[in-house]
């Protein structure tokens, strides 16, 4: 006995005659679970953005920010931390947050025109030699520029900073690529780093090398200089000195304990430094000092 149900309909009892009946209500029914699914995924998507949007309750917050009963006064506000000032203090280049007013002007005018008893007036009236002027320049700084050992030793004995920088660069740094050894001395003596680096990148030993002062690099070894920092081009201080030509730096560096493997941040080695400029002689050189040849073309030096 056949079925009076009309194949592919799932109700039961439906026949032949309401087929098309039955199956627009089965179409109907599919369409609205269909639009109750997408109301229901859309609702649940944008609920994270609807809760983000609340304005969430004070007790909720209580755990993520510290209550403050009052509000700091506006000078408070806009003053630095202190300990802000202690790290600027410890790394040496503290200056303090004025520009030079009265004294400190007039002892900056002093010191870049070379007048030693106009300074020791200045700084017996009180003047600050750490007091920067408006491009943060600072007297020991100038004195550096102008090689004057003496205007030096009067500052720091005053006081002045040693390792401050002015104009982007420190005394050190600038007294090492004047090649002004005495000066180097003296403000090693007062605590100069001779690793700190001028806004250029440079230590005092790699302006020693660029410029070629090798009894510069001979006074500043017995400081201990760290001969593995690299300069803004990624170069070590025996890098430069290959790549430039200067032979007797590069031997004064070698004494000093510079790595002859110890090129440039891409592992480049300061004998491929000179290959790479054509200094067979340099070459030469640092072979002789014990540089590994490794697979460059030494065969025919």
């Amino acid at each position: 006995m056949r079925s009076s149900r009309t194949p592919g309909c799932r109700q039961s009892g439906c026949r032949r005659t309401r087929s098309a009946a039955c199956r627009s209500l089965s179409t109907s029914s599919s369409s609205t679970s269909m639009q109750s699914s997408k109301a229901l995924i859309l609702l649940v998507g944008l609920a994270p953005a609807y809760a983000v949007a609340q304005p969430l309750a004070d007790t909720e917050l209580g755990w993520l920010v510290t209550e403050s009963t009052e509000r700091p006064p506006r000078v408070a506000r806009l003053r630095p931390p202190p300990e802000r000032f202690t790290v600027i203090a410890a790394d040496g280049n503290f200056v303090p947050p004025r520009v030079q007013r009265g004294e400190e002007a007039e002892l900056m005018d002093a010191a870049l025109r070379g007048d030693l008893a106009a300074v020791r007036a200045r700084l017996t009236a009180g003047a600050n030699p750490n007091v920067g002027d408006y491009w943060r320049d600072v007297p020991l700084v100038g004195a550096a520029r102008r090689d004057d050992l003496e205007l030096a030793q009067i500052l720091l004995d005053a006081g002045a900073v040693p390792n401050v920088k002015g104009r982007g660069h420190t005394p050190l740094g600038i007294a090492a690529k004047n090649g002004n050894v005495r000066l180097v001395e003296l403000l090693l003596r007062f605590g100069a780093d001779p690793d700190r680096k001028s806004d250029d990148g440079d230590t005092p030993v790699h302006g020693a090398a660029l410029i070629g002062h090798a009894s510069v690099i001979d006074a500043l070894a017995r400081a201990r200089p760290d001969l593995f920092t690299f300069n803004r081009e990624g170069l070590s201080a025996l890098a430069v000195a290959a790549a430039n030509g200067q032979y007797a730096v590069a031997e004064a560096l070698v004494r000093a304990g510079a790595p002859l493997d110890w090129g440039d941040k891409k592992f480049h080695s300061p004998l491929w430094w000179a290959f790479s400029v054509g200094d067979l002689e340099m070459a030469r050189l640092l072979l002789r000092l014990g540089a590994a040849p490794g697979q460059l073309p030494v065969g025919s030096l």
